[in-house]
């Protein structure tokens, strides 16, 4: 629409399939074209459709994979064929340039490798052309845009968002959608959360449940998309007992929507989305903020560590983030990455895309307080010796304090996993709403972005290379714990005694 409002004479070509979605969802005649009230409007665009080699019953949300591979080897033959016709009928003005999309889905860094070839594809194709258009933001990705240009002419033309006159003469919704318009006139500005996941995202029950459970907890006034086939089957009754009638007033699930009639009214103050490229560049165009989690964790290595992680993962998935760090637990980790003092731990992620602010507070401690050596006059993490110790220690004070303030809070999530504390779980289920989220490991994207180290670290990897599979043991006591003379001694013997060949340990004696 853009380029034909500048006077370019458009050849649109749709898919077969594609194109009976557009006309179930708009209730057009199959023969319909889409784009008629823009020609009538005096703009130059032809509609064509082609196949995508698929039959059109082939369910391709159901078999996502087995379409996108397929993709790679059937399409291509069909628009070549398409486009050597349209040359040799001799067009006027003849064609002049073939603008053509290759999505570049980001969880391909972990995803199936039959399923790579696809994005391996893409790119090769992308090399061949004469220059690469993107639907981004210079501010949003400057570093990714500049490595690009470096290899080819690149252009940074997004977010392409429609026009008001774009609105009016064309419906880009491949579902029947419902406008939502009078409901949400009802609301206050900013109070109404929208929740989407896209028309292909598939989720499982459990995730649905929680969903709703988030919902019921929040209280807030909602739009929830629930499409009909999201379970990935046509099972209906997905949502907990109760549930619309408990959000009656405050909240709709529908099947679908217009997604930027809803993000662009008022009311509409926060999305949780899957963070489809297109949903974020919707909700930045329309000025929707998307989930801002601050995290604060106790400032030792073992919290600094999985809060780290947790960051990185819900930075992936949209949210913006405000990390909490202290003074002391910065310096350390300055100190043991040769950073300088007013460096960011979180650059690498920001550059990357990332939206993770930093901020440091003090402790309540002097920088010189030695807090390793004084543990039981800082803080400490729940040990399960507590059980015998006295009551009156200022270790069991903490610890109900801590207990004290999880009971105020809206949920819990824990760094475990269900298989092994399954019982203490469900304890604290029957309590309030716990969520084992653990184990929170880095993915191979946050480890080449961020190190969590406290300390000082060697890498041993050439080291471990050189011995055999299964056969070095590694002791560690962590970044806390203090041991005595008699106990290294005692380890010492133990190594001796087991005649294990290879061995690594670390720690300090204190």
């Amino acid at each position: 629409m853009k380029l034909a409002s500048k006077g370019f004479t458009i050849t649109f070509v749709n898919t077969e399939s594609t194109h009976q979605r557009i006309a179930k969802a708009q209730s057009l005649k199959d023969d319909d074209n889409p784009f008629s009230h823009a020609e009538e409007s005096g703009l130059d665009i032809h509609y064509a459709r082609i196949s995508d080699g698929f039959p059109l019953s082939f369910d391709r949300s159901a078999n996502a994979s087995q379409f996108m591979i397929g993709l790679t080897h059937v399409f291509q033959a069909h628009v070549d064929d398409f486009i050597e016709n349209l040359v040799l009928s001799k067009p006027n003005p003849p064609v002049s340039c073939i603008i053509t999309d290759k999505d570049l889905p980001s969880y391909c860094q972990d995803a199936d490798p039959n399923e790579t070839k696809y994005v391996f594809k893409c790119i090769e194709d992308a090399q061949k052309a004469d220059i690469v258009i993107g639907n981004t933001v210079q501010e949003l990705e400057s570093s990714t845009i500049l490595a690009l240009q470096e290899q080819q002419p690149f252009y940074a033309i997004g977010p392409i968002c429609p026009t008001n006159f774009t609105k009016k003469t064309i419906s880009t919704n491949l579902l029947p959608a419902t406008d939502y318009t009078n409901w949400l006139n009802s609301k206050q500005d900013g109070t109404v959360l929208y929740i989407s996941f896209g028309s292909l995202v598939n989720l499982s029950k459990q995730d649905i449940l929680e969903i709703a459970q988030g919902i019921l907890i929040s209280k807030v006034s909602f739009i929830w998309v629930l499409r009909h086939n999201i379970l990935g089957s046509e099972e209906r009754n997905i949502l907990p007992l109760g549930f619309e009638e408990e959000t009656a007033g405050r909240g709709l699930v529908v099947p679908w929507c217009s997604q930027l009639a809803v993000l662009s009214h008022p009311a509409v103050g926060g999305f949780l989305t899957h963070c489809g490229w297109n949903s974020i560049l919707e909700s930045v165009w329309c000025k929707v903020p998307m989930p801002h989690a601050v995290l604060v964790p106790l400032p030792l290595q073992g919290h600094i560590t999985p809060f780290t992680h947790l960051a990185m993962k819900l930075a992936s998935k949209g949210f913006t983030i405000t990390f909490v760090n202290t003074e002391s637990t910065h310096q350390q980790i300055a100190k043991a990455q040769s950073l300088k003092d007013d460096d960011n731990p979180f650059s690498h992620g920001q550059k990357c895309g990332l939206d993770i602010q930093y901020a440091k507070i003090s402790d309540g401690f002097p920088l010189s307080f030695d807090w390793s050596a004084n543990a039981s006059q800082f803080v400490e993490d729940l040990p399960s010796y507590l059980q015998d110790a006295d009551p009156s220690t200022v270790m069991h004070r903490f610890v109900f304090k801590c207990l004290e303030d999880a009971q105020k809070a809206d949920f819990v999530i824990g760094n475990t996993v269900q298989e092994l504390e399954s019982s203490p779980i469900s304890a604290l289920q029957e309590k309030q709403p716990f969520y084992a989220i653990g184990p929170l490991f880095p993915t191979s994207f946050t480890k080449r972005t961020i190190s969590t180290n406290l300390l000082p670290a060697s890498d041993y990897t050439n080291w471990l290379n050189s011995k055999q599979d299964g056969t070095v043991l590694y002791i560690s006591f962590g970044s806390l714990v203090n041991l005595s003379k008699q106990d290294i001694l005692e380890i010492a013997q133990g190594i001796l005694i087991s005649k294990v060949e290879d061995w690594l340990c670390h720690g300090a004696l204190n």
